[in-house]
Order: C-alpha cells, then sequence, then structure tokens
C-alpha cells in the first residue's frame, strides 16, 4: 500500500508539469509593461489601457500561482499521508521486533530518516502558502513575462525539487526499515544455528531433548520441589525440573531448565512458579518454533525468557538464558522424541 502512494505522488507531479496552466505565459507584447507602472512613453489617452493589459497579465500570474499553489498543497498533503504510513509500518516493525525472542531490530537510522523527511514537509507546506505573497513581490519589479517565468522556474519548480527530495527520502526510509531487519535476522540466524558446541541433554521418561552449552552441568529432581528450590514454589503438578547451571565459588548459577508439569493450564502453569514472580508472568504471545506452539509469558526477573508448550497432556516449561539470544537458542534446539 505505501508505495502505491509512492508512484502516486510522482504521477502527481508529472500532472503539475503537464498542465496548461504550467504551459500559459504571458505574449511577448508585455515586455514593455512593468509591474510597478507603465512605461514612460506611454500618453494619457493610453494610461488606462496600459494599467488595464497590465492587471490583466497580472491576473493571470496570480491565476496561475493559485493553480500551482493549490496542486501543490495537493502533492504535499499526499506526501503527508505518505509519512504517515510510512511510520505506521515502521511502528509496526519496532512493536514486533520488541516482542521477539532474539535481538531487536535498531530501525534509528529509518527512524532519522523519516524524521528529517517530515520536517522538511513543514518546512515545505510554509513556503507554498507564502507563494502567493511571493509572486506579488516579483510583479512588482519584473515584467509580466519575466514575472511569470520566474513564479514557474524558481518558485514552483524549486517547491518540486524539494518534493521530489522528500519522497526519496521516504522511500528511502522504508529500504532503510528493511534492510535493517535483513540485517538483524541474519544476524540472528548466524546467533541461532551457532550451537555446533553445545551438548544435547536427552530426556526418555518424558520424550523430549534440547541442547545446552558444554560448560554447564546438570541436576534433575522429579516430584514437588521444596519452596526454597530457585525459580519454583511447591507445585503438586511439578513431574520433573532439570536445571543447567555453571558452579563457581560454590554458587550455583543457573542458565536454564525445562520444568515438566502434568497440567496444561494457563494459570496453573502461572502459580507453579514462586507467587512473588506469578504476578510479573503475563501473558505475551503464542509463536511455533520447530513444529511446536509455544506460549510465551513476558518477565523481566527471569532472565532471557519463559515459554510452554503442550504434549500429552503435559507441559514442558522452558526457562532461563542469560539474554533473549540465548533464550532462543535453547528453545530453539528443543524437540520431542516421541
Amino acid at each position: 500500500m505505501v508505495f502505491t502512494v509512492f508512484a502516486f505522488t510522482l504521477s502527481l507531479v508529472s500532472s503539475l508539469f503537464s498542465s496548461s496552466a504550467f504551459a500559459q505565459s504571458p505574449t511577448s507584447s508585455d515586455r514593455q509593461i512593468r509591474g510597478g507602472g507603465i512605461t514612460r512613453t506611454a500618453t494619457s489617452s493610453s494610461t488606462s489601457t496600459t494599467l488595464s493589459k497590465l492587471e490583466q497579465r497580472n491576473e493571470k500570474i496570480r491565476s496561475f500561482a493559485l493553480q500551482m499553489q493549490q496542486r501543490l498543497s495537493v502533492i504535499v498533503g499526499n506526501l503527508e499521508k505518505t509519512a504517515s504510513r510510512v511510520e505506521t509500518q515502521i511502528n509496526k516493525q519496532i512493536n514486533k521486533s520488541a516482542s521477539s525472542t532474539v535481538t531487536s531490530v535498531d530501525f534509528s537510522a529509518s527512524q532519522a530518516k523519516l524524521a528529517d523527511a517530515k520536517k522538511k514537509i513543514d518546512e515545505l507546506k510554509t513556503g507554498i502558502a507564502g507563494l502567493g505573497q511571493k509572486a506579488e513581490e516579483i510583479m512588482v519589479s519584473k515584467t509580466p513575462k519575466t514575472a511569470f517565468y520566474t513564479v514557474r522556474e524558481k518558485l514552483v519548480k524549486a517547491f518540486v525539487a524539494k518534493i521530489k527530495v522528500i519522497h526519496k527520502e521516504l522511500l528511502d526510509s522504508v529500504k532503510l526499515a528493511k534492510k535493517e531487519i535483513v540485517k538483524t535476522n541474519a544476524q540472528n540466524a548466524t546467533s541461532t544455528q551457532d550451537v555446533s558446541d553445545w551438548k544435547t541433554y536427552r530426556n526418555e521418561k518424558f520424550g523430549f531433548e534440547i541442547k545446552y552449552p558444554k560448560s554447564l552441568s546438570i541436576f534433575e529432581a522429579s516430584g514437588t520441589i521444596n519452596s526454597s528450590e530457585p525459580w519454583f514454589a511447591q507445585s503438586g503438578y511439578l513431574l520433573s525440573n532439570i536445571s543447567f547451571y555453571k558452579e563457581k565459588d560454590k554458587v550455583f548459577d543457573v542458565f536454564g531448565g525445562v520444568k515438566v508439569v502434568s497440567t496444561t493450564d494457563r494459570e496453573t502453569i502461572r502459580a507453579s512458579f514462586d507467587p512473588s514472580e506469578k504476578e510479573s508472568l503475563p501473558y505475551w504471545k503464542t509463536e511455533n518454533i520447530n513444529g511446536n506452539d509455544f506460549i510465551f509469558f513476558d518477565s523481566e526477573k527471569i532472565m532471557g525468557g519463559v515459554a510452554y508448550t503442550v504434549k500429552n497432556s503435559r507441559a514442558y516449561v522452558i526457562t532461563g538464558g542469560v539474554n533473549k539470544n540465548d533464550f532462543n537458542k535453547f528453545l530453539s534446539n528443543f524437540k520431542f522424541i516421541k
């Protein structure tokens, strides 16, 4: 849709140059008539006739300036609509990127280009609004033909040149946004796939496997977990808890884990977390990853993220990761084996 608007803007500019109003010009006989009065050789009897011709020629210029002002205003209005649609498009991508489980896209370049274009649109509107006054000033000091030429070539075409610059900036802002998305997606894809040095944990009992950094150790527990256990409170639904951690100075630094619970109820799963964290786990989104529909919770307390998928009336809750990239790697390498 936004590119259709771009094409429409260019068609409006083309129609401006092809209009009959743009092609008109006072006759060569007007060269002796000055905007500020009459020629010195004019007699008193011809004064009124000369003034009348002068006014007729000036009125043509005023009419031309008015037509161009109206047409240019339509084009600028179209540019404003285009800018608004471009901004909406970029904001949608920003919101989509912000909710991604991977690195968010940096739209600063496209936003800066858009902001510059919008600023120029405001300046252009002010200039076009004063087109009539500028034309009057030119008519005072020049012959009608020269005045017409100046209004057309110096003013109107200058506005058209600015319109084309703004048009290009808006188009560039869309192209930049797309490049920023492609670039970030490529980085995320590389980051997501780079698990060649990770180990694979396989759980035959609950039918899944997941990759994890080779530097981590594994702790497995089944049944109800004591409320002192990190991340979880007592829950009769908890079947298994697998944690991937690194021990440093007798302190367990948990990277992430997989919790298997015997319920698929979303609120019950939320309740299986520590009560102090439950309220900070609002539903976020649903996304299909490797053929599994994952439901995501949003939490600033649980590092990389929280998501779960369902199979055989059980929920497999995956938590942790140092950041969104690590969580995405962790999550994307989870799969069922039966």
